[in-house]
């Protein structure tokens, strides 16, 4: 096929021309080029090479150079031309690479100035990228998931970017914008000051991180899901960290927060899944949203007295926390605050709380008993949900609405304690799913002391019970559930031990103390146990209890125990090497046997027997034995 080349260039020219006078400013138009441009001379006629696949789209930008939009190419080395037909390329758009999991290299012409956000986002094989000098504007994001980038160049003449040790920063290096995701270890320069959004995301190689005491700032998500990140040091002059800033860093096991730090930001340490301990600083008043939400290694968090509200989801799936003490002057829990924290056996609600999330502790299924303080007015929509070992609530009597499902499947409820009269109770407006709530004993005018806590010894049809003592109680009563599922008092006691006896082994058994305060019974049974009494052991053979001599007839008399069932006793004697029965029909009653007359001085080695249920029980006979010398 033939063309005239003039007239082909031409055409292009005035098509440029006309859409330029027709679209705005800013506007663009959309096309395809291959790098395989026409190369004959103007003014000649010759036969066009094929055309290859292109390999990229473009757009045409207000200052008539082409935009880069989206590299659909092939190729696993890919270099962007710096023209097309004449015109030059100044940009990369956003996500213009984004997904190319097989390119491995990318050239970048000089006069690029621009790249977009995300531009090379997942190009999983991408190792490593040199930015020319006329690059002035770097996107957000532009190498996130880049998970095989080992370093980011520079170059030295570039007047809005450096690097360092293949890391981006600005110009003076004073912050640090990316970091590859390959690295496995951070020198930081002594320029820097500030580290900037998603700087280190996705760095998985990254083990270990000490910030300069310089850096005043670490921008959001900074090291999220830095998954091999053991440790951090965060310096002195860090006020805020930010959103999600150490987000799924999964190694993390300790974090020292500096008493500088005022704000933690929404998701700042969420998923960080082997963190142990924490220590929130005295300036931090507002504990926010997720902050430590799937920290499940959690066991030991300071709150400081200033925190007046703990957000959504702040604890949610911490569950190995145990114990935490929220602070007085907290007003408000969000909802699924402590949602699944499997491990909460206690928490003490402040008195200044007026507002109790949905869900706020659903799932918490080692919580036996809750006060809600006065001023609460609404349990919100299962607020505690699935607390199955919820036994004992106290309930003021400002709380005038029960929401759906508040303690919906907390089935185990036992007491509750109202501070109100009967007649407020019933005013109360207690929504669907709170059965377990309405048919459980409710104390009026009474609030909620909690039972003293047990341990417990098992032993042969007893258990043997202990506690601590509450100097304010009259006295103490030991409780059994029976079988009609009611508090059953079997002792009552002033001491702070008792041994439960009479009870029938291998049945399991729920017992609680109880206290009695002012002559009035405490009726909170939150901590019972649940005891096992072993079985009375049987013996399986007759042990000797004593031996009485006749010297004058040289005999002897033997007494045994008892077998239990035995039909018939019988008495063994060791002689020449072997085990003889000397006798086999002393009847199960008796316990005793007389020998005849032996020969004084002489000794003899002897086993007694039982047979029960058809069988003589031979056993162990050597260990069994006992000496009998003849007097």
């Amino acid at each position: 096929m033939k063309h005239n080349i003039m007239k082909h260039t031409l055409a292009g020219v005035l098509a440029v021309l006309c859409a330029a006078s027709c679209l705005p400013a800013a506007a663009s138009a959309e096309g395809t080029f291959s790098l395989h441009a026409l190369t004959a001379e103007t003014g000649t006629e010759t036969e066009a090479e094929p055309e290859a696949e292109p390999e990229f789209t473009y757009q045409k930008l207000s200052d008539g150079t082409f935009r880069i939009s989206k590299y659909i190419g092939s190729a696993a080395e890919v270099v962007i031309p710096s023209e097309v037909d004449g015109v030059s390329v100044t940009a990369i758009a956003r996500r213009a690479f984004s997904g190319c999991s097989e390119v491995t290299s990318v050239t970048i012409p000089e006069g690029i100035t621009t790249i977009g956000d995300y531009a090379f986002e997942k190009c999983a094989a991408l190792k490593s990228i040199d930015i020319p000098d006329s690059v002035a504007s770097i996107g957000n994001k532009v190498f996130v998931k880049c998970a095989s980038l080992e370093s980011i160049n520079v170059g030295a003449d570039n007047e809005n970017y450096s690097s360092f040790d293949g890391v981006l920063y600005d110009k003076d290096g004073a912050k640090l914008i990316t970091c590859p995701n390959k690295k496995e270890t951070i020198e930081f320069p002594e320029t820097v000051t500030a580290i900037g959004a998603n700087a280190f995301e996705n760095c998985s190689e990254l083990t270990a991180a000490e910030i300069p005491a310089a850096v005043t700032s670490i921008g959001d998500s900074c090291f999220a899901n830095c998954s091999k990140l053991g440790s951090i040091t965060i310096p002195e002059g860090i006020s805020t960290i930010n959103y999600c800033a150490f987000q799924g860093c999964s190694s993390l096991t300790e974090v020292n927060i500096p008493e500088t730090v005022n704000i933690i930001a929404p998701a700042a340490f969420q998923g960080c899944s082997a963190l142990t301990g924490i220590v929130i600083p005295e300036r931090v008043n507002i504990i926010n949203d997720a902050v430590f939400n799937g920290c499940s290694s959690l066991t030991d968090i300071v709150i400081p007295d200033g925190v007046v509200s703990i957000g959504n989801t702040v604890f949610n799936g911490c569950s190995s926390l145990s114990v935490i003490v929220i602070p007085d002057g907290v007003e408000s829990i969000g909802d699924a605050a402590f949602s699944d924290c499997s491990s909460l056996s206690e928490i003490s609600l402040p008195s200044a709380i007026t507002t109790i999330g949905a869900s706020a502790f659903q799932g918490c299924t080692s919580l036996t008993a809750i006060n809600i303080p006065e001023g609460v007015k609404n349990i919100n929509g299962e607020a505690f949900r699935g607390c199955t070992k919820l036994r004992s609530i106290g309930i003021p009597d400002t709380v005038n609405y029960i929401s759906n499902g508040a303690f919906w499947e907390c089935n185990d409820i036992q007491s509750v304690f109202y501070s109100g009269t009967e007649a407020q109770w019933n005013d109360i407006s207690i929504t669907n799913g709170n059965d377990s709530l309405k048919d459980s004993s409710i104390y009026y005018s009474r609030s909620l002391i909690k039972s003293p806590a047990l341990t417990f010894e098992n032993g042969e049809e007893a258990v043997k019970l202990e506690w601590e003592a509450n100097e304010e109680a009259d006295k103490y009563a030991v409780c059994i559930l029976n079988e009609e599922g009611k508090w059953q008092i079997i002792a009552k006691t002033t001491d702070t031990s008792l041994i439960a006896k009479g009870l029938k082994g291998g049945t399991e058994y729920k017992m609680a103390v109880i206290a009695q305060f002012d002559g009035v019974w405490n009726m909170d049974f939150s901590n019972y146990i649940i005891a096992n009494p072993t079985e009375k052991a049987i013996p399986k053979y007759p042990t000797v209890t004593d031996i009485e001599y006749n010297e004058k007839y040289h005999q002897f008399k033997i007494k045994w125990t008892a077998i239990p069932d035995a039909q018939n006793y019988g008495i063994a004697v060791y002689l020449a090497g072997k085990w003889k029965i000397q006798t086999q029909t002393i009847p199960g009653t008796t316990t005793t046997f007389t020998s005849p007359k032996l020969t004084a001085g002489k000794s003899y080695q002897m086993v007694i027997a039982a047979k029960v249920d058809g069988s003589w029980d031979l056993n162990r006979l050597n260990s069994r034995a006992f000496t009998v010398t003849v007097k």
